[in-house]
C-alpha cells in the first residue's frame, strides 16, 4: 500500500504557552548547551558491525540499528548487493541510523514557492565514507535546507531541541549543518562522544494524535509494533526537552505569525534485548484481545535482584490505556509453613504484572515502559500477541502439510505467516485459521509468525500411509503469466498474475527479465504470489517494454511463463481555467487568490503551473502557482488554487491567467476579476 506523506503547514499566531519556552530556549543558545540530558547512555560494541547496540535517551528509551527499510529510513542508503543479505562488511551500508526526524514544509516564502526541511539523526558512518573494520563513527546530527525566502532576511528557526537565528545566502537560501559528537572506538570518549549533543531525548510519535491516508481512508495512531515511528508517514510527535514538538521559521515574507508544521517523519527500532545499564531484561510482553471483551497484557521481567521496586505504564502519557503506573508483583517460591522452624516463602528476582488495558475497538495496543525505582532506570518494550500452533503435520500418502494456528488478538487486523524449510511467507486464511500446501518431503518444524509480533514454533508431526522415498505421481504444474499489458502513463501501478496456472503447485517466483530504460529493475511486490505488482518506472531515457517471467514449482516439476509490459504515449492533457478571482491585491500588495478550471482529458496525477500576465505589455508575467494538483470530481478531473498573502510583484492595468500542464499544454487566458466585481482585476 503506498503511503500519503502528509503535510500541514500552520500560519497561526503562537499561543501564550509557546512564546515563554521560546524565550528560554533563546537563553540556552546564548549561555552555553542544555542543562537536560538528551542522550543519557550508550550500549555495548556489537562484535557483528562494531557499532554500540543501542543509544538510550533520558526517557529511558532504547534504539538499536535499524536494518528494515520498510519502516525506517534509507534514504541514499546503498547496498554492494540489494537482494543479498547484510554482510559486515562485503554487504553493508556505509552509513545507517538509530533514530532519525524529518520535518518538511513546502509552497512557503514570499513568492509561494520556497521550502524548508529539518532533517536531524543519531547515525553510525565511516571516517573515510567506506565500510572498513576499526573506521566506525557516531554522531547526532542537525540540518537545514531552505530555499525562496528574501534574500540577506534575518530568521528565526524553532525546532524541537531549540532555536536558531540565521540569514538568508543573497540567493534567499539558508544551509545549517551541526553534526556532534563525531568519535570512534578508539578515540578519547569512543562513541560516547553524542551524549553531549543537542540531539535528544528521541521524538517519537504521539499516540494521543491521529493522521489520515486521504487516499485509503486508513488511520494511523500508533507506530508498527517494535518501532517508534514509520518512514512513510508523517505524525505528530512528542518527546522535545522545550515542549517544542514544531517545526516554525518566522522572519520576512512569512507574514506576521511565520510558518510551521507540527508533522515528521520519525524512524527508530526499539531495542528489546537484555538491557545491561539497566539491569532489567523483558522474558515476556504479551497480550490477549478477545471479541465483547478487554485487552489484557502479561509481563514478565527479571531484575539483577530480588530488592527492586518495579512499576509498568504505557507509552502515550495521561490519555494512554494505562494512565498510572502499575507496580509488578515480585514471584515467591513456597516456602514450607510446617517446617521447624518454619520455612519462609524465598523471594526471586522474577516479577510479573498482568494488566487491564482500556483501549477503543480497532485502536493497536501500545508498547509499555518499565521502570526500576530504586535505580531510577527505565526499558521499553513492545507488547506482541500470542500465537499457538495448534496443529503441524505433513501426510505421507499425500505430501500435503497442514499448519493450523491463531492468534490471541481475535479484534485487531492482522496476518499470521507460515515460515519453514521449502516455505517463503505462506499467509493462513483467518477465516479457518488453516495453511496447506504440497512439499517435496517433510519438514521437521514450522515457524508461524504474526503481524502483531507475535510467533510458535512447532514439531511437525508425520501421518497417513507411506514412506517418504514413494514418489507420487503429480501432473506437471502448468504456468499462466498473465495477458500483455499497455501502460499508459509512468508511475502507473500495474498488476499481474498467474492464479490461472494448473496443476498442484508449492510455490510461485516473479522475475523481471532485463532492465527498464536506465539500465534498472523494478519493485516487485510479494514475487513469491500467484499475484504480484509494480509501479511501471519513470525513467531519465524514453520507456521500454518490460518483461517478467513467473515459475511455478510443485512436486510434479518446474513450469515457467513469461508477459511484456509495454509503455504508451501519453496524451496532451489540455486545461480549461473556469473562475479566475482575487481579494484585495494591487501591484505591491498581497491578497487572496482562488482560480478553478478542468483538464481533459482526465489522466490522474496531473498538475499545472498558474501565470498572471497583463496582454497589454508582453513578457511582464508572474506565476502564482506550480505543481497544482488535479483529482477527479463528478466524472471531470479539476483542480482548485487557494491561497493568502500572494503579493502581486507585476504592474498590470489589465490581469488575465493561464493555466499550463505538465505535459506543456496552455489553456486559454482567463480574465482575472476582483471579488464581488464582474470586471477585469484592476
Amino acid at each position: 500500500m503506498r503511503k500519503l506523506f502528509l503535510m500541514r503547514i500552520s500560519f497561526v499566531a503562537l499561543s501564550a504557552k509557546v512564546v515563554p519556552i521560546l524565550m528560554l530556549l533563546a537563553l540556552v543558545l546564548r549561555f552555553g548547551p542544555p542543562a537536560y540530558a538528551a542522550l543519557s547512555k550508550v550500549g555495548p560494541i556489537d562484535t557483528a558491525n562494531g557499532f554500540p547496540v543501542w543509544y538510550q535517551d533520558s526517557n529511558g528509551l532504547a534504539l538499536e540499528l535499524c536494518p528494515d527499510p520498510t519502516f525506517c529510513n534509507f534514504e541514499g542508503v546503498e547496498l554492494p548487493n540489494p537482494k543479498a543479505p547484510l554482510s559486515f562488511p562485503d554487504n553493508y551500508p556505509d552509513e545507517m541510523f538509530w533514530w532519525t526526524g524529518d520535518a518538511r514544509m513546502r509552497s512557503i516564502g514570499p513568492t509561494g514557492q520556497g521550502s524548508a526541511r529539518l532533517i536531524m539523526a543519531v547515525e553510525a558512518s565511516y571516517f573515510n565514507d567506506k565500510v572498513l573494520p576499526g573506521d566506525q563513527i557516531s554522531f547526532s546530527r542537525i540540518r537545514l535546507k531552505i530555499d525562496g525566502f528574501v534574500p540577506g532576511g534575518q530568521y528565526t528557526i524553532t525546532h524541537p531541541y531549540g532555536v536558531l537565528n540565521l540569514a538568508a545566502d543573497a540567493a534567499g537560501g539558508i544551509k545549517y549543518v551541526n553534526d556532534f559528537g563525531i568519535g570512534a572506538a578508539g578515540e578519547p570518549g569512543g562513541f560516547a562522544g553524542l551524549l553531549g549533543g543537542v540531539v535528544g531525548p528521541f521524538l517519537v510519535w504521539d499516540e494521543t494524535q491521529s493522521v489520515t491516508d486521504d487516499d485509503t481512508g486508513e488511520i494511523f495512531t500508533t507506530p508498527p509494533p517494535g518501532f517508534i515511528g514509520d518512514v512513510g508517514i508523517e505524525h505528530q510527535v512528542t518527546g522535545s526537552p522545550f515542549d517544542t514538538n514544531f517545526f516554525m521559521i518566522e522572519g520576512p515574507g512569512l507574514g506576521s505569525n511565520g510558518v510551521s508544521t507540527d508533522l515528521f517523519t520519525v524512524t527508530g527500532k526499539i531495542f528489546t534485548g537484555v538491557h545491561e545499564l539497566t539491569n532489567l531484561q523483558v522474558d515476556r510482553a504479551s497480550y490477549s484481545w478477545f471479541d465483547g471483551y478487554a485487552p489484557q497484557a502479561q509481563v514478565f521481567v527479571t531484575a539483577q535482584d530480588a530488592v527492586s521496586q518495579l512499576v509498568v505504564s504505557s507509552v502515550g502519557g495521561a490519555t494512554s490505556p494505562l494512565p498510572a503506573p502499575i507496580l509488578m508483583e515480585q514471584i515467591f517460591i513456597p516456602g514450607d509453613p510446617f517446617a521447624v522452624p518454619p520455612i519462609p516463602d524465598q523471594p526471586t528476582n522474577k516479577y510479573l504484572a498482568n494488566l487491564d488495558i482500556d483501549l477503543p475497538r480497532g485502536q493497536l495496543v501500545p508498547g509499555i515502559s518499565i521502570t526500576d525505582l530504586s535505580l531510577n532506570q527505565a526499558l521499553r518494550a513492545t507488547l506482541t500477541d500470542r500465537v499457538a500452533i495448534t496443529e503441524a503435520s505433513f501426510d505421507l500418502s499425500t505430501f500435503t502439510l497442514t499448519v493450523r494456528a491463531s492468534s490471541s488478538d481475535e479484534v485487531t487486523p492482522h496476518v499470521l505467516v507460515v515460515v519453514g524449510a521449502d516455505l517463503t511467507n505462506k499467509t493462513i486464511d483467518l477465516t479457518t485459521g488453516t495453511f496447506t500446501t504440497v512439499l517435496a518431503g517433510p519438514a521437521s518444524s514450522v515457524t508461524v509468525q504474526s503481524s502483531l509480533g507475535g510467533v510458535d514454533t512447532a514439531e511437525v508431526v508425520l501421518t497417513g500411509l507411506g514412506s517418504i522415498n514413494d514418489t507420487p505421481a503429480f501432473t506437471p504444474p502448468v504456468a499462466y503469466a498473465d495477458l500483455s499489458q499497455d501502460v499508459l502513463f509512468v508511475d502507473s501501478r500495474v498488476q499481474l498474475s498467474a492464479a490461472a496456472s494448473t496443476g498442484v503447485i508449492s510455490d510461485f517466483s516473479w522475475v523481471q527479465i532485463g532492465v527498464d530504460a536506465d539500465g534498472n529493475t523494478v519493485a516487485i511486490s510479494n514475487p513469491n504470489s500467484s499475484n504480484i505488482s509494480f509501479n511501471f518506472p519513470n525513467t531519465v531515457n524514453a520507456p521500454i517494454p518490460l518483461f517478467f517471467q513467473v515459475a511455478v514449482t510443485g512436486p510434479g516439476g518446474v513450469s515457467s511463463a513469461s508477459v511484456v509490459v509495454s509503455p504508451l504515449v501519453a496524451p496532451s492533457v489540455i486545461p480549461t481555467i473556469t473562475r479566475a478571482q482575487v481579494e484585495g491585491a494591487a501591484p505591491g500588495g498581497a491578497g487572496g487568490w482562488r482560480i478553478e478550471g478542468t483538464i481533459n482529458p482526465g489522466v490522474p496525477g496531473t498538475t499545472v503551473d498558474i501565470i498572471v500576465f497583463d496582454p497589454e505589455k508582453p513578457g511582464v508575467t508572474q506565476t502564482i502557482a506550480t505543481g497544482v494538483e488535479t483529482e477527479p470530481v463528478f466524472g471531470e478531473f479539476q483542480f482548485v488554487f487557494r491561497e493568502k498573502g500572494i503579493t502581486l510583484t507585476i504592474s498590470a492595468t489589465t490581469l488575465y491567467a493561464i493555466a499550463i500542464s505538465d505535459t506543456g499544454n496552455e489553456s486559454a487566458p482567463f480574465p482575472v476579476v476582483q471579488k464581488g466585481s464582474k470586471d477585469s482585476l484592476l
